[in-house]
């Protein structure tokens, strides 16, 4: 995040299924204790809770690649994913964007790392708590995990986790109707044919 000519570094531990930002760390390095922090701090804010069946998904950055960050995801049995790409970690990545473009730039609060840490306590506070979502019923993070309180023993709302593989072709054929001006997406069908492995073309 620049304000100025300094760079400050945001970090987010998101719970995906109800959207909600469990942990965050402002800083002006990017030094491992920033994420374990930010770890320890979404711990705790699930305290109680069995955490191993949890995806624990990140970007290969070497500070969730670090002995003591794994140790503490392996003593929690949580499953350790990591994503090739920025594409392939599309909710953290939309996070980021909705926090500096929707809340930290217009507001306009932030001039240095003390105020920055300031607007990140009343930011994240407001997109957990007054944020709704449409993948949530139109509810904010907080009142999606209150109502899931409420159904324990029932069924849980489902969530399909965004498929970079199943997207490929939605994503070609977008790309092609861009290039080539088409006023109408051409069908997968047609073009299926000719679309090779994108891993090798």
């Amino acid at each position: 995040f620049m304000i100025g000519d300094n760079v400050y570094y945001i970090t987010f531990i998101q719970d995906v299924y109800s959207r909600r930002i469990l942990g965050y760390s402002v800083s002006d390095n990017m030094l491992h204790q920033n994420n374990l922090n930010v770890l320890q701090d979404s711990i705790s804010l699930r305290k109680g809770k069995d955490l191993s069946k949890l995806i624990h998904h990140s970007d290969k950055g070497s500070q969730y690649c670090s002995t003591n960050y794994i140790n503490i995801l392996k003593e929690k049995k949580m499953s350790i994913s990591m994503a090739g790409t920025s594409i392939e970690n599309p909710y953290v990545e939309r996070l980021n964007g909705i926090i500096k473009n929707d809340y930290l730039y217009p507001r306009k609060k932030a001039h240095d790392l003390k105020s920055l840490k300031n607007e990140m306590n009343i930011v994240v506070k407001l997109y957990n708590e007054s944020r709704p979502h449409s993948q949530l019923g139109n509810l904010t993070p907080l009142e999606f995990e209150r109502q899931q309180e409420v159904l324990v023993g029932q069924q849980a709302k489902e969530m399909e986790l965004f498929n970079y593989e199943k997207n490929y072709y939605v994503r070609f054929l977008e790309a092609c109707a861009k290039r080539m001006k088409y006023e109408k997406l051409p069908t997968q069908e047609i073009l299926a044919g000719n679309i090779h492995s994108h891993r090798t073309s």
